[in-house]
């Protein structure tokens, strides 16, 4: 039996960085790890129909905690004249109590990037299941994958003598 590797355990620091880049004493780790990890449900709850597709975070040694969304829609994050990324900013800080400050970074071609392409194959599928629009027939990956489809016809067997 052989060992199983996560992928991105596997590529960690060779092909892909690090998502969190801070460090903490023994005692504080577990606290950072699950402020981290709320800050990040927090975001993609708020943000879900932004496009995004990854959340780094850096802490530094004075307390500010570095926030960069990687999103296709940076309108979105950024909102009305800044409006929606202030509040969001302002909210973490009263969430967790560190000074946060959020860069946003817009993704070029978001039809390269594995995450986004997943989340519109899944609300084109989510379209065509609710009966709403006859929209996953425009998904290549998810007309191949469709199990609505009715199987191709058989060809005809050869007469038996």
């Amino acid at each position: 039996m052989g060992h199983k590797v996560h992928p991105n355990a596997f590529r960690l620091g060779v092909f892909r960085p690090w998502e969190a880049n801070w460090f903490a004493n023994p005692k504080d780790y577990t606290k950072m790890l699950h402020e981290d990890l709320e800050m990040r449900r927090t975001i993609l709850a708020r943000l879900r129909n932004a496009g995004i597709a990854k959340i780094e975070t850096e802490r530094s040694s004075n307390a500010q905690l570095t926030v960069t969304i990687h999103t296709a829609k940076p309108g979105i994050v950024i909102g009305k004249g800044g409006s929606s990324v202030d509040q969001l900013r302002e909210d973490l800080e009263k969430r967790f109590g560190n000074r946060v400050r959020i860069s946003i970074q817009e993704i070029k071609q978001p039809e390269l990037d594995a995450q986004l392409a997943e989340a519109g194959c899944a609300a084109l599928r989510w379209l065509a299941a609710s009966g709403i629009a006859r929209a996953a027939s425009r998904c290549t990956p998810c007309a191949r994958t469709s199990t609505s489809a009715a199987p191709p016809p058989r060809p005809p067997s050869a007469p038996s003598v």
